[in-house]
């Protein structure tokens, strides 16, 4: 017998999906003879199928032991590298390549449970936390594209709600090309295109084009996936690391940031940020790199920050500071381990998105 309790996050949510999300390692046809044969009960009684369940419900499940079902998966893997386009406390786009489920089945790893298992493994869910992170919209094998990820109970229901009201629609086609656009441009109107997002692809510039073309999503806590707006921001208990070898550059930043209360600390070369990250990586909530420096450039030093063994090495956002935008210099930052790019001269204005952007709070 397995037992769950139904969480706040949880509430309202049908009782086989609670179920299927809370028991991975189980089929979906086992779990329908199980709702068949009332062996789901709950608060002690028979649960259909699409019973909504209520805070505080004590769901239970008989007939399975802690043991997977022969032929289901013991650990599904991790999310492949690459294939998170954008994440923050509630959301996460993932990258589907064509011939991968987007749900587990048959024995399969599907994108729903790699994500899930990425979260696990980085402590931030387990099924005993109620909630269970889930996908707002599924694509079939063949199809290769983006799917939302919801990571909060709030998210997934906003997402959802805006999905089914055709808010967020099939008309809107966008076109990811490793191409110039000018080439494609011709090929994309062809197909009734609305807009085009060409890779290598940074969230910043996925935020933007779902912004455009879907006027933003709101949750029920208040968050926006949109990353612009006119608020007056406060960064007060986030630090930065910034790596500019240019000194009145560095004097600039630190005047025009001064009023968001930011902690910044400077360095002058790429081998200077990799020693004060080194020192106290655990002491900053993210990096803005400027790529071409003396000693050591900005994409070398990033490599470093990434090798490193410190936990926080591996996730900390680094954004690149170039001059150079063409599709082969950004492809250098992302194979580089950089999550972002602004251009330079900077934009100060855009700078702040991405401090909107990359410093959640919680």
């Amino acid at each position: 017998m397995r037992e769950y309790t139904v969480t706040e996050n949880d509430a309202g949510r049908r009782a086989d999906r609670f179920v299927a999300g809370a028991a991975p390692d189980l089929a979906a046809p086992s779990i329908q003879k199980a709702f068949r044969k009332k062996d789901v009960k709950r608060n002690g009684r028979p649960c259909r199928a699409a019973d909504r369940l209520t805070r505080g419900d004590t769901v239970r499940l008989y007939g399975f032991g802690g043991a997977p079902e022969p032929g289901r998966m013991t650990e599904v893997p991790p999310l492949a590298p690459g294939q998170t386009v954008y994440e923050d406390g509630e959301l996460i786009v993932l990258h589907k390549p064509a011939g991968v489920p987007s749900q587990t089945g048959g024995g399969e790893a599907g994108i729903e449970d790699m994500a899930r298992a990425t979260l696990r493994r980085r402590g931030e869910w387990g099924p005993e936390n109620g909630f269970i992170p889930s996908l707002c919209h599924r694509l079939d094998r063949n199809t290769e594209g983006l799917l939302l990820f919801a990571k909060t109970a709030p998210a997934l229901r906003a997402l959802t709600e805006k999905i089914r009201a055709a808010d967020i629609t099939g008309k809107i086609i966008i076109m990811v090309q490793t191409i110039e656009w000018e080439l494609a441009e011709n090929d994309a109107k062809d197909a009734h295109a609305d807009g085009y997002l060409q890779k290598p692809l940074f969230p910043s510039q996925l935020l933007e084009c779902i912004e455009r073309h879907t006027g933003g999503v709101r949750t029920e806590t208040g968050a926006s996936f949109n990353a612009d707006n006119d608020n007056n921001e406060d960064f007060y208990g986030f630090r930065i690391l910034v790596a500019e070898d240019i000194e009145i550059n560095r004097e600039i930043v630190l005047s025009v940031l001064s009023p968001t209360r930011l902690a910044i600390d400077f360095a002058e070369n790429g081998l200077q940020a990799v020693r004060i990250f080194d020192e106290n990586p655990d002491g900053y909530d993210m990096i803005f790199m400027d790529v071409q420096m003396p000693e050591m450039d900005g994409l070398a030093a990033t490599k470093k920050i990434r090798g490193m063994e410190h936990a926080h090495a591996s996730d900390i956002p680094i954004i690149a500071m170039t001059a150079n935008v063409f599709r082969e210099d950004i492809e250098s930052c992302v194979n580089a381990g950089m999550n972002d790019h602004i251009g330079k001269p900077l934009d100060f204005g855009e700078m702040v998105v991405k401090l909107k952007t990359y410093l959640r709070r919680g």
